[in-house]
């Protein structure tokens, strides 16, 4: 019998996030809480709904996740200048010290991951893995009552 390649997928992304959770811990920082920082880089000023699709969590998962960064000083909170209600996030000095020391921590992980693999090989998984998620965010979800019928 062979084991199915979302399974592998799956057991990957669970031991990945393991140990990134675990070398994040001298940071006092969480894979979420890493995420958001990272994508606060990619993306300054962000809104909780942005930043909520961007690192796959539910709009109240990250009201709590930007909290906690912001009472640590990690994050600066403020209104959108044209859309009151909205609340742009972006990081700190102090915010932006953490994530350089995460990104070098979270990198040694995936030199450790990826380690076996050449340069072309990780490239190659890498479009393979781009085309997966293309085909999964294009396709229709279907229910587990929609495969048996």
């Amino acid at each position: 019998m062979t084991i199915s390649l979302g399974y592998l997928l799956k057991q990957a992304q669970y031991l990945y996030r393991q140990q990134v959770e675990e070398m994040l811990r001298p940071l006092e920082l969480t894979a979420p809480q890493y995420g958001v920082l990272a994508a606060l880089q990619r993306q300054p000023e962000a809104t909780n709904a942005t930043l909520a699709r961007m690192c796959f969590v539910t709009p109240q998962t990250m009201i709590q996740v930007v909290e906690g960064l912001h009472r640590r000083g990690l994050v600066d909170r403020r209104p959108h200048p044209e859309h009151g209600r909205l609340i742009q996030t972006r990081l700190t000095a102090r915010g932006e010290r953490v994530l350089a020391a995460a990104h070098r921590t979270v990198d040694s992980v995936d030199r450790r991951a990826f380690a076996p693999l050449s340069a072309t090989d990780r490239k190659h998984l890498a479009r393979i893995l781009q085309t997966c998620v293309g085909n999964l965010d294009a396709s229709p979800t279907r229910t587990a009552a929609d495969v048996v019928r």
